[in-house]
């Protein structure tokens, strides 16, 4: 093996190529995007499970609210 990181995902916003764990899923419109365009809402002690959904950055300036936030 070369011992290169695989990146599987590329950012819908712009461009840039990442690992599975360097990004997710827009919950409101579906786009894959890298941690730059994507807002995970943790708040202080609040389990994962229970956090609000992941939204872009995009629909987070427009209001738009994705399930659970």
């Amino acid at each position: 093996m070369s011992g290169r990181e695989v990146v599987p995902f590329k950012c819908e916003e712009c461009g840039a190529e990442f690992a599975e764990t360097a990004g997710g899923i827009c919950h409101s419109c579906g786009r894959v995007l890298c941690r730059k365009h994507l807002i995970i809402p943790l708040l202080k002690g609040t389990r994962l499970r229970d956090a609000p959904a992941p939204l872009c950055t995009t629909c987070q300036r427009t209001g738009v609210k994705g399930e659970g936030a």
